[in-house]
């Protein structure tokens, strides 16, 4: 029997899924009733192979999320998780939404059935956040409510509201 000869072909190549790429700064937010636990995950400033992991709780209060929306904008955070129970999600999502945020609510159910779970809310939302930059986490849907609706209209109305010249606070009004 004669052997054929192996003939190298182009390599093709295959692009990741949205899914599937790892994220360089992402934030992630273990909702309770009346707060969060945030975890930022960055790369390092001097050793481009590690990763800053910061941790830290929020008030579930309007002026909280605004204040925190700003500081993750600031960060040029790419995504925002969200883990909650019940209700409680829905503040932070839509004020983190109308700042411009890209924010994915998951399922809690199903976050709480993956193995590896830390126990504590600190180390939850660090563990939320490694699975956000790897994208292993399936975003639940989030219909826009009308509620949603006036507190994006009531944000982009105080943004207006906040520009010092006339003609842009006048459109603000007529808008």
């Amino acid at each position: 029997m004669r052997r054929e000869e192996m003939v190298m072909r182009e390599p093709q190549e295959i692009e990741d899924e949205e899914h599937e790429q790892i994220l360089q700064r992402v934030a992630a937010v273990d909702v309770a009733k009346a707060s969060g636990m945030v975890c930022l995950r960055v790369p390092h400033q001097v050793r481009p192979d590690r990763r800053r992991t910061r941790v830290w709780g929020v008030d579930a209060t309007t002026n909280a999320i605004v204040e925190l929306a700003g500081y993750l904008a600031a960060e040029r955070i790419e995504k925002v998780t969200l883990e909650a129970t019940s209700d409680y999600w829905r503040i932070w999502f839509y004020l983190l939404e109308a700042a411009g945020l890209e924010v994915q609510l998951v399922n809690a159910r199903e976050v709480k059935a993956a193995p590896g779970r830390p126990k504590t809310d600190k180390l939850d939302a660090v563990w939320l956040a490694k699975l956000t930059e790897r994208g292993m986490q399936r975003p639940s849907f989030v219909v826009l409510s009308l509620d949603s609706w006036l507190i994006m209209a009531f944000l982009i109305q105080k943004q207006f509201c906040a520009i010092s010249s006339s003609p842009k606070q006048e459109l603000a009004w007529q808008w």
